[in-house]
């Protein structure tokens, strides 16, 4: 350990993390005029969403009255209030994406799930253990800067870098665990989705498409007997 120390001083800048004397400090004001603008444009198309969502219906819920579509294969309607469709909405579960639409639609879907966990987990192991060693840090940084590192006096406080270590250690293998998660969920999920018969009475898992075709083999007849050929 005290070599690992020792290689952290020889590295680190002779500034003791801190930024160049003339660098002004990361400001909550600055933090909030940076805010302030970006939360004003999603507010505007949040309302524009909702105003739109009730009269084009034909962009925002095709899949709910379109007659191309059987009736077991459409999305349910959702109430025309701004904002009691929440909880129709909420409640259907990401299951229903699997047997209604696509593979593809439902592991979307466990996608935003699982990114939004990580970030969650990530930050409740952070915060609460970094935020207060690098406040504590005593190295007379000020404003938002006392939560960085560059707050941690390298000469009297140089212990306390641990604390990153063992955190990113363990943020670290949180996010590797999620990943094999998922991918072991992935390989038995799409499994037992193509061999069960939902899947396979679809006409897509009988179509093959195929793009860019030579002129030469434009014709039905010579695909066939191509294909007889190679897959009797």
């Amino acid at each position: 350990m005290g070599a690992f120390v020792s290689w952290i001083k020889d590295n680190l800048d002779t500034n003791n993390g801190a930024p160049p004397p003339d660098t002004k400090p990361q400001s909550i004001s600055g933090m909030i005029s940076t805010l302030v603008p970006v939360l004003v444009i999603s507010a505007l198309y949040l309302l524009f969403f909702l105003v739109f969502r009730r009269s084009q219906r034909r962009y925002y819920a095709p899949r709910t009255y379109l007659g191309s579509l059987p009736h077991n294969r459409r999305s349910p309607d959702l109430p025309a209030g701004w904002f009691n469709w929440l909880g129709t909405f909420w409640k259907i579960p990401d299951a229903y994406a699997l047997t209604h639409q696509s593979l593809d639609a439902y592991l979307f879907l466990r996608y935003l799930r699982v990114a939004m966990i990580i970030c969650f987990v990530s930050l409740c192991i952070t915060w609460p253990i970094l935020f207060p060693v690098n406040a504590t840090g005593k190295n007379g940084q000020a404003q938002l800067e006392m939560l960085s590192y560059s707050n941690i006096n390298q000469e009297r406080e140089s212990g306390r870098f641990y604390a990153h270590v063992f955190v990113g250690w363990a943020v670290y293998g949180f996010v590797m665990y999620m990943i094999m998660r998922e991918c072991i969920f992935y390989i038995n999920l799409r499994q037992a989705y193509l061999l069960a018969p939902h899947y396979s009475r679809r006409i897509s898992s009988r179509t093959v498409l195929f793009t860019a075709v030579p002129s030469d083999y434009l014709d039905e007849a010579r695909i066939r007997q191509m294909s007889a050929t190679r897959w009797p």
